[in-house]
C-alpha cells in the first residue's frame, strides 16, 4: 500500500496528528458543504486521480463548523448524509478496482460510551452500523472494512495512534480498539442486550427477521457461543 484518500467530517479531531504520521502518501478531499449532495460525494471519491489504495474516513464531534443555530440533531443528521455518500462512493471505487481498504474511524465512546444518549453518540453508532452493512455487502471480494476507535489525545500518544492506524490499513483487519475500550466495559455494554434476549426467547417466538433468527433459533436451541 502506497497512497491514502483522506477525508474528515465534523471539525478537527485528536486523530489528525497521528494521521499526519502515517508512512503513506496522502491525498486529501476538500470538506463537503452542507446541505450535503451525495451523488457528488460520491463521484469525487470515484473519479479521484492517481488511483490510491484506502480510503479513510475521520469523524469527529466538534459541529460548530456547521453554523451557528443549527441544532445537534441535524448537524447529526448532515454528518451522516455526508458519510454515506463517501463511504459508499469508496465502496463503490474500490469493488470496481477489485481490491482496497476502508477505514472508518470515529470517537472511542461511540463504541463504550458514558451511558448518556446524545445526538453525537446516535451519529456514530448509525456510522458503525453503515460500516458494518457494507463490510458484509463487500465480503466476497478483496475489498475490506475497518473500524478505528480513537480516544481523547492525552489517553494515547499519536506516534501509538498512529502505530495502530497504519496496522489496521495494511491488514484490512475489521477492528481496532483504543486502549481505553477494555472488556469489562464492553460487557457492561451488551449484558442488558443480552438479558433482553434470553428473556426474548423464554416467551413468544420471534418472527422471522432475516438472517438475524437464526441467532435466535441457535439462542433456544442452547447452541454454545463462538
Amino acid at each position: 500500500m502506497k497512497t491514502l484518500l483522506l477525508s474528515t467530517l465534523g471539525g478537527p479531531t485528536p486523530l489528525l496528528p497521528a494521521v499526519d504520521l502515517i508512512p503513506l502518501s496522502i491525498q486529501q478531499l476538500p470538506p463537503p458543504s452542507a446541505p450535503a449532495d451525495i451523488a457528488s460525494l460520491r463521484s469525487a471519491v470515484e473519479n479521484v486521480s492517481d488511483g490510491p489504495d484506502a480510503f479513510l474516513l475521520v469523524v469527529g464531534s466538534d459541529h460548530g463548523h456547521q453554523g451557528a443555530g443549527t441544532s445537534p440533531w441535524a448537524c447529526g443528521i448532515e454528518i451522516m448524509r455526508q458519510a454515506f455518500g463517501l463511504i459508499t462512493g469508496a465502496g463503490r471505487y474500490c469493488r470496481e478496482r477489485g481490491a482496497g481498504t476502508i477505514v472508518v474511524a470515529l470517537p472511542a465512546s461511540s463504541l463504550v460510551a458514558s451511558g448518556m444518549s446524545t445526538p453525537d453518540l446516535v451519529t456514530f453508532r448509525s456510522l458503525i452500523g453503515l460500516c458494518e452493512a457494507l463490510r458484509a455487502e463487500l465480503q466476497d471480494g478483496d475489498v475490506r472494512v475497518g473500524l478505528f476507535f480513537y480516544p481523547l489525545p492525552e489517553e494515547e500518544r499519536a506516534e501509538h495512534c498512529a502505530a495502530r492506524l497504519t496496522e489496521l490499513l495494511a491488514t484490512g483487519a475489521m477492528y481496532s480498539l483504543s486502549h481505553d475500550i477494555t472488556a469489562a466495559k464492553i460487557n457492561a455494554y451488551f449484558a442488558p442486550m443480552i438479558g433482553a434476549v434470553e428473556n426474548t426467547s423464554a416467551g413468544t417466538p420471534l418472527p422471522d427477521i432475516g438472517p438475524m433468527a437464526a441467532v435466535y433459533d441457535l439462542h433456544a436451541a442452547h447452541a454454545p457461543s463462538p
